[in-house]
């Protein structure tokens, strides 16, 4: 019920007051922000009109909460921020709701922590708000600290309890125990702690009594849990085509394993291979001695086809590196290579193996060479499995987006 209705000072537009404890009204027609006074209304600043909610919650809207009908009296929007990456930014909702009791509740909404319903909580217990990890409450039972950040505001419609204006800063205290969510927000002037239960959207939709709300909620429940079943399914399909990709690394006869040296004197191998197929083939080079220090060797592989034709097939890099850094020092190398080719005709072949580029005189390469034929092309169960993988995470950030933010947070701290 309106209490009373005065005139804003800026533009002369009525502007009504509901809740007696308000101290802040703004105006519905220039948005400008007003000091309620005792006859009337002084203008602390123009304001601007504030963003559209979060959520389809009016001014004027009902709920029963607790079996207690409440009305939106007022809306502040807010912007925090991460201090140590000021570019890391959150936005969320708080509406005002008075009962015709006085009673005056505020429903919190972000993306993040969804909807909580909080009432104002007495201080009974000193409170650090710059440090510690715990806040004491009732019965010596207290709640743990897990956030601290700035924030301001961005817009305001309605009435609020306190004198408030856009870019206002406040800090932001959030925590969470036995069940409940608290907030904490103090500036240099004052400090208040809020106590609160979280909600469901669905329950809330159902409490202001909106069926357009709710059922656009049970549609995208319906729609999430498609996405998250189909998002699933393909991470399915990714490990399978990842298994069979190893599995088809593993496929193919053996044609021959031989052990074969080449050096500056000895530049060439061959290696007699019958084919009887144009299908795939994979040649394994194990080297069996080790390079010097800081060096690196080229092998080049190529083939000799029946008709006495020699066709480069692929080139590997054996190498041995050491060096220094911020850790200590390190050795590195790599003396396992293989490649894979398809035979363009059939009959008695020979794979030459040949002494390649180098760093200076690396020595002789002594190499266990193993040859299969008959062999899948792996790459395409790899590309296969990839791009399911790729479509399942995306399938599963549509439908569960914390869900699949977690799954990246994990995997980039894992990484690190």
């Amino acid at each position: 019920m309106e209490i009373r209705q005065l005139q804003c000072p800026n533009c002369g537009s009525a502007v009504s007051q509901q809740n007696p404890t308000s101290q802040t009204l703004i105006c519905p027609s220039c948005h400008s922000h007003l000091a309620v006074k005792e006859f009337a209304p002084e203008l602390l600043s123009k304001g601007r009109k504030a963003p559209r909610p979060l959520k389809p919650i009016e001014l004027g809207s009902r709920a029963t909460l607790h079996g207690t009908p409440f009305v939106v009296l007022g809306r502040v929007n807010y912007v925090g921020w991460d201090t140590s990456d000021t570019s890391d930014r959150w936005v969320w909702d708080e509406w005002m709701l008075g009962a015709d009791d006085g009673r005056i509740l505020w429903l919190s909404f972000d993306d993040e922590a969804g909807f909580v319903l909080y009432h104002k909580k007495r201080i009974k217990y000193p409170i650090n708000p710059i440090s510690g990890n715990a806040v004491q409450v009732d019965g010596g039972t207290s709640f743990r600290i897990h956030e601290r950040y700035p924030a301001q505001i961005v817009g305001a419609e309605g009435e609020l309890t306190w004198q408030a204006q856009p870019n206002d800063q406040v800090q932001m205290i959030e925590g969470a125990g036995m069940g409940r969510r608290y907030s904490i927000q103090y500036t240099p002037q004052e400090l208040e702690m809020y106590e609160g239960i979280p909600l469901n959207e669905p329950d809330v939709a159902t409490a202001f009594g909106d069926k357009k709300w709710a059922n656009n909620i049970r549609e995208g429940q319906d729609m999430k849990f498609v996405l998250r079943y189909a998002g699933a399914a393909a991470i399915i399909f990714a490990i399978i085509g990842a298994i069979i990709g190893v599995s088809v690394g593993l496929s193919g006869d053996t044609v021959t394993t031989e052990t074969v040296q080449v050096s500056s004197a000895n530049p060439a191998a061959i290696i007699p291979l019958e084919l009887d197929n144009q299908r795939p083939v994979s040649v394994s080079m194990k080297m069996q001695n080790t390079l010097p220090t800081n060096t690196w060797a080229e092998v080049d592989v190529s083939m000799i086809n029946p008709d006495g034709e020699e066709v480069d097939l692929f080139s590997k890099e054996y190498w041995h590196e050491t060096g220094v850094d911020e850790d200590g020092s390190w050795d590195e190398s790599d003396y396992n290579n293989s490649g894979q080719f398809v035979p363009a005709s059939t009959g008695q072949h020979q794979l030459k193996v040949s002494y390649g580029e180098r760093s200076g005189d690396v020595g002789t390469l002594t190499m266990e060479m193993e040859v299969k034929k008959n062999r899948f092309v792996q790459g395409w169960f790899w590309a296969y499995g990839g791009c399911a993988g790729v479509l399942g995470l995306l399938l599963l950030a549509a439908g569960s987006p914390k869900t699949a933010a977690n799954m990246l947070q994990s995997f980039m701290e894992d990484d690190d």
